[in-house]
């Protein structure tokens, strides 16, 4: 049996409601940036984000954005403006690492 597009709809608010609970967290001192922790539960080294994973962040930001474009929200749009940034201080001032598959997945 075929999902309506309401249901569809429905299970793709429920999954990133529940990813963007467990995993999206405020990034150090930067009161406006949030990251996503790489594991549930996270321990401590991730949630300080002293380790995080760059493929990830651009994998959470391209569902953030799918989702945003299917259900437009001010407050997701928020995260998804400052992610990027959030990114670029974790980073050290540059988008660019040495996989190059994680800053195209990115871009």
């Amino acid at each position: 049996m075929a999902l309506t597009r309401n249901e569809m709809a429905a299970r793709a608010a429920a999954a990133e409601a529940s990813v963007s609970h467990r995993h999206l967290r405020r990034f150090w001192a930067y009161p406006q940036g949030r990251l996503g922790v790489i594991t549930w539960p996270a321990p401590m080294r991730h949630r300080l984000f002293v380790r995080y994973n760059y493929w990830w962040q651009a994998h959470l930001l391209d569902c953030l954005i799918d989702a945003q474009l299917r259900a437009p929200d001010a407050r997701r749009r928020h995260v998804i403006e400052h992610l990027p940034r959030a990114l670029l201080v974790r980073n050290r001032g540059t988008l660019v690492n040495d996989y190059f598959d994680d800053v195209a997945w990115l871009a």
